[in-house]
């Protein structure tokens, strides 16, 4: 028999999940353009810069101006959108074309708020040699291309030079990229950030530049003390948040 606690607990927690599971989205969700802008004013503020503090610049910018909300009954904050149900355009892989987005909506899969299209057009400008997708054409075969037009990658390539790259997702970019790393949470829980932030800037005192890989160590330094903090900061963010809301219960 369960003890009347551990009943209680177990509702308790049947209760949230049936509430978050609730406001899942089912088959159509918002497609925000917020990350990609944000890392687009990153990105030109930083041309010149090594690629890998532009990326740490780039993350710091959209942790910090993201818009974050809590939900009813989260425990574990955070969200991987700037819209609740949202998914983010992302810059990197491929560009986007207003038509294709269109098609998109149409076919139910997405909705899209008309003043965000602008932006997605400018941003597109910006990117549209720059992706990945572009940059890949150039290792391309004609053996290889042909497999490409037959379009199993989807959609099927129409040139190799296509300014949105076509290929995967449909040329807009549209993924998760968390199966990409497994943070070791143990030691991040049990030590802290700052802890690693510390090993960084104690590295990065010591470290003298006689070659290219010291360079390279210098910029991944920095780069780690730049992200590391900016996760910080939208803990902090959180934090306020959270504290905000409490004060308004009842």
């Amino acid at each position: 028999m369960v003890p009347k606690m551990e009943r209680r607990r177990i509702d308790d927690w049947q209760k949230r999940i049936n509430a978050l599971y609730a406001k899942m989205p089912k088959g159509t969700y918002r497609l925000c353009a917020e990350k990609a802008h944000l890392i687009t004013e990153s990105y030109m503020q930083t041309e010149g810069f090594p690629e890998i503090l532009r990326q740490a610049r780039a993350f710091a910018n959209v942790l910090d101006n993201i818009p974050i909300w809590i939900d009813d009954y989260e425990l574990i904050v955070g969200h991987g959108a700037s819209k609740p149900g949202g998914i983010e355009l992302d810059p990197f892989l491929g560009t986007w074309k207003i038509d294709d987005i269109k098609g998109v909506e149409q076919e139910g899969l997405i909705t899209i708020d008309e003043k965000d299209l602008p932006k997605i057009n400018e941003m597109g400008k910006y990117w549209n040699t720059k992706n990945i997708q572009y940059k890949v054409q150039f290792a391309w075969t004609d053996s290889l291309f042909n497999f490409m037009k037959v379009g199993v990658s989807l959609p099927p390539m129409r040139s190799k030079d296509e300014e949105r790259g076509a290929y995967a997702g449909s040329g807009l970019a549209i993924y998760s990229g968390l199966h990409l790393a497994v943070p070791n949470y143990d030691k991040l829980l049990n030590l802290g950030l700052k802890h690693f932030i510390e090993q960084a800037e104690n590295e990065l005192e010591n470290i003298r530049l006689f070659s290219r890989d010291d360079i390279e160590k210098k910029c991944f330094l920095e780069a780690v003390i730049i992200s590391l903090n900016a996760i910080i900061r939208l803990a902090h963010r959180y934090a306020k948040l959270a504290e905000e809301m409490a004060l308004k219960e009842k």
